[in-house]
């Protein structure tokens, strides 16, 4: 039996987008119909929300979306939904609109902005959907799987014309303070260094891996860099780098930025099929806990959830230093 407290709800979308947060969209839209509860839909985040962007479903365009990368209610940035006056109009403007849960999909920083309502009386339900995997309350988020197969397929490709001309390359990756695409894209590609800042290589070091590759027979060096380190905290940057590995190697060395099409893309079956089940345990959870909030994760295979609160108070997700360890043993042989 439907609990009659949650009579309706809304979904938004914050932050950077995320392959297959469409799905959660879609599996939240379906299920609502199915057990006769209103959904709405708010239009390019929590700015939308300030701007009373609330539409309700299209049912005709509704499955056009399932397999596209992009997030088609919008997402954004919000700054100023760090100040309490805001948090307090866009809580109004939920209410005038007599919404009883919240769903909110995005990363930390979109937490935060649900968590804030939270406080301020409304259900909320946060779905990880960022391409980082950096969410602590989880061990994979949405859209993790599906950027890092998009680095696979370019870096594969970059490989292909670097073994051609003898060259070397550094890669660089999103995912910000987590450096879980890069270790994986980098193992999978067999890429000759992977950096992250817990392994920050300079000059020097970098050298004397490209130098070990060609003593090596290598082809190529491909070297997987997580973003926003070198050009920092008086770092070079990655391009003066290759200026000075090309130079004093006489081989030719790019910097390539893989920038957003990490964010694009086909979405993988796994990820779909994660947004589909987290959406689905998501509003259960909802109807039948109302006025309590939640993060929804996943965790030793299965779908499960933490109180929001406690979810944001954990520690920064623990990196497996101990497979980039085992890695870095033996991938310039």
């Amino acid at each position: 039996m439907i609990n009659k407290q949650i009579k309706t709800v809304a979904v938004l979308a914050s932050g950077g987008n995320s392959p297959s947060m469409n799905n959660v969209v879609i599996t939240l839209i379906r299920k609502c119909l199915y057990y006769g509860i209103k959904i709405k839909l708010i239009n390019n985040g929590f700015k939308g929300l300030l701007d009373n962007k609330i539409s309700n479903p299209n049912l005709q365009v509704l499955s056009y979306f399932y397999a596209t990368g992009n997030i088609f209610i919008g997402s954004s940035r919000c700054l100023k939904f760090k100040e309490l006056a805001y948090q307090k109009k866009a809580y109004e403007i939920l209410k005038k609109n007599k919404i009883d849960c919240l769903f909110v999909i995005g990363g930390d920083g979109s937490y935060h902005g649900a968590q804030a309502l939270k406080k301020l009386g409304m259900q909320v339900i946060c779905f990880p959907g960022t391409i980082d995997n950096d969410i602590s309350s989880t061990e994979r988020t949405i859209g993790f799987s599906t950027a890092l197969n998009s680095i696979v397929t370019n870096v594969d490709a970059i490989r292909n014309s670097f073994d051609s001309h003898l060259g070397v390359c550094f890669v660089e990756v999103m995912g910000r303070r987590f450096p879980d695409l890069a270790i994986n894209a980098g193992i999978a590609c067999q890429a000759e260094a992977i950096i992250t800042t817990e392994n920050i290589l300079n000059y020097e070091q970098i050298l004397k891996i490209v130098n070990e590759t060609w003593k090596n027979k290598h082809r190529s060096c491909l070297i997987i860099v997580t973003e926003k380190i070198y050009g920092l905290n008086g770092l070079p940057t990655l391009k003066q780098i290759a200026d000075k590995i090309e130079k004093a190697t006489k081989r030719q060395t790019r910097v390539d930025v893989l920038g957003y099409m990490q964010r694009g893309g086909v979405p993988t079956a796994e990820d779909r099929n994660l947004a589909t089940r987290m959406a689905s345990y998501g509003l259960d959870l909802a109807i039948n806990n109302p006025k309590k909030s939640f993060t929804i994760d996943f965790k030793k295979g299965r779908i499960t959830h933490t109180d929001i609160d406690k979810a944001l108070k954990m520690p920064l997700k623990v990196i497996d230093k101990g497979s980039l360890k085992e890695f870095i043993k033996y991938c310039k042989m």
